[in-house]
């Protein structure tokens, strides 16, 4: 028995019939909905890398557990997608809001006389929980198995990993859904649901949702105003009134923009022409207009407004919708300023893992690919540049990890490199000091690098590798590995010099070098990608071919980010 609480009473499981939890659970839409893709990719994975028969996304209700997705569970009949509550361990992950992990059930009081082990066969259980977007436990990611067993930290790693997969797409799910069920509940508001999940980039989603709240309040004039970094009210979309469009500035007045900018709620003006208002009210000449403040995660954005030629166009609950409206712009609005921060951070970081253009050397011709994993950012990169004297260097680089970060420190030992080798250090020097950078750097601890150099005047070659796969060499028609001793992944051991290879080439030789994203397969040893590309390298009719020989035999789905870089002598 291991972790969870699995060792101590059984969480008090009241909580599961809490309405507030309940109402939060049917609000996901996920209760007898059809399976899931989304879902079932993650069990198929969690089941096949930690070796379960089963694995599951629950959804617990006040009386029986919906499997959203199912994997494995020969006992029940394939059609089922739920069981009663007698034969959950998952409540108890929900009633307790924290992992379940559990080497034999068997052994634990208050989980042995679970339906689950008597009628399922289920004797080891680890489950991770899911919540709604409103932070209520609905479920659980969980695997089971029919057999006592250790998690072991691995397994729970992973399933931790993968229950977190799966709340990002609670979580995404949860996002659609807001905006759907704006345009279910709030019909008038369609427009603007739609126009919210339509457009990523903040300026287009801008135009949507001022677009959206003309036919929406039957507006003459909508303007959504944000805050600059001076915390000043800017214009940035307006929708309506000719002079406008044509560029002539309208000023809402300084009074009711920051009445719009600093109120808790959304605010109604029935005449902005009476005399009682201030002069640039009047001026915009509207008579009715509505404004409510932009707000997400208490955090003020800015502010919305619409407006009318007539006196009194706007009712409570138009007031009301548009505080609705407002708070789902917030939403999208801070969506598309993550998704455009964090889209044009990846732009630069995939722009800094390679060179901007591959440099031209006499006798040489270079190719060179870069894919980036299907789900974000890795730390695969390469390099291509020339020395003093027309050598030619080339690097392929892999950062232990994925995301931002990891494409950051690839970038960093990049610049690294290209500044050691182009400072007169040798292969082996600009290596080892790469090496020593890496041992006190966690980012790029264990990272593997390839680092040649081409005279191809003389067609000589010499090369350093830091844990990194072979390069691939073809001459006549006949390919093989660089295979040569090298030292070992960057800042794993301490070393003053490290090794070098050299080998001179025949005419017309190819040389390739690429990252295991390349050629790494879950279900093959790594040789066999290896030897694709050996094959590849001496067989394709031109670079061009090459690569699209190797990049067509290379894994998909791409879980991993690669890098390719081929060069031919004449």
């Amino acid at each position: 028995m291991s972790g969870g609480g699995a060792g101590g009473d059984a969480p008090d499981l009241r909580t599961l019939t809490d309405p507030a939890r309940l109402a939060a659970l049917l609000r996901e839409g996920l209760l007898d909905a059809p399976p899931a893709e989304g879902f079932d990719r993650l069990t198929r994975m969690a089941a096949d890398l930690v070796g379960a028969p089963f694995a599951l996304v629950t959804l617990v209700d006040a009386d029986r557990q919906f499997f959203a997705s199912r994997v494995g569970g020969d006992a029940l009949p394939a059609e089922t997608r739920e069981t009663p509550l007698s034969h959950s361990f998952c409540q108890y992950v929900v009633a307790g809001e924290a992992p379940l992990v559990v080497a034999d059930a068997r052994a634990v009081p208050w989980l042995r006389d679970n339906g689950a082990v008597s009628d399922l066969g289920v004797v080891a259980y680890a489950g991770f929980p899911l919540y709604a977007r409103d932070g209520s436990p609905i479920g659980s990611f969980c695997v089971l198995d029919e057999k006592p067993r250790e998690w072991t930290e691995r397994d729970q790693a992973l399933l931790r990993d993968f229950a977190g997969l799966a709340q990002s797409e609670l979580d995404l799910r949860a996002a659609r859904d807001d905006a759907w069920q704006a345009s279910v509940l709030l019909t008038r508001l369609r427009n603007l649901a739609d126009a919210t999940a339509s457009a990523r980039g903040l300026a287009a989603l801008l135009e949507d949702l001022v677009a959206g709240c003309a036919p929406a309040f039957a507006a003459d004039l909508t303007v959504i105003e944000l805050l600059d970094g001076q915390g000043e009210l800017r214009r940035r979309a307006v929708h309506g009134r000719d002079e406008l469009d044509a560029g002539v500035p309208l000023r809402l007045g300084a009074g009711f923009s920051a009445d719009a900018g600093t109120a808790e709620q959304a605010i109604a003006i029935a005449d902005a022409q009476s005399p009682e208002q201030d002069d640039e009210l009047r001026a915009t000449g509207m008579h009715s207009l509505l404004a409510a403040p932009l707000i997400a995660d208490g955090r003020l954005l800015g502010a919305v407004y619409v407006g009318a030629w007539v006196p009194g166009a706007y009712s409570e609950l138009d007031r009301q919708l548009l505080a609705v409206a407002a708070d789902r712009f917030a939403a999208a609005i801070t969506r598309a300023e993550i998704y455009e921060r964090d889209h044009q951070t990846a732009r630069t970081l995939v722009a800094a893992l390679q060179p901007e253009q591959l440099p031209e050397v006499p006798g040489v011709r270079l190719v060179a690919r870069y894919q980036p994993a299907e789900r974000g950012l890795g730390g695969d990169w390469y390099d291509a540049f020339t020395l003093p004297g027309g050598v030619l260097g080339v690097a392929m680089g892999d950062v232990v990890g994925h995301g931002i970060d990891a494409a950051a420190e690839a970038v960093r030992l990049r610049n690294a490199l290209r500044g050691s080798v182009l400072s007169g250090h040798t292969p082996a020097q600009s290596v080892a000091a790469l090496n020593a950078y890496a041992a006190g750097e966690p980012g790029a601890y264990a990272s593997t690098l390839l680092y040649m150099e081409l005279d191809a005047a003389t067609r000589r070659l010499r090369w350093a590798s830091a844990g990194h796969l072979p390069g691939v060499v073809a001459e006549a028609g006949r390919g093989e590995r660089l295979g040569a001793p090298g030292g070992p992944p960057l800042g794993v051991m301490a070393a003053d010099t490290w090794p070098v290879s050299e080998r001179t080439l025949a005419p017309g030789a190819r040389v390739v070098l690429f990252t295991d994203g390349l050629v790494e397969r879950r279900t093959e040893p790594l040789d066999a990608g290896i030897d694709r590309v050996v094959r590849a390298t001496a067989t394709a009719a031109d670079l061009e071919r090459l690569c699209e020989a190797v990049l067509a035999q290379a894994p998909a789905p791409r879980f991993d980010d690669l890098a390719l870089l081929a060069l031919e002598l004449d």
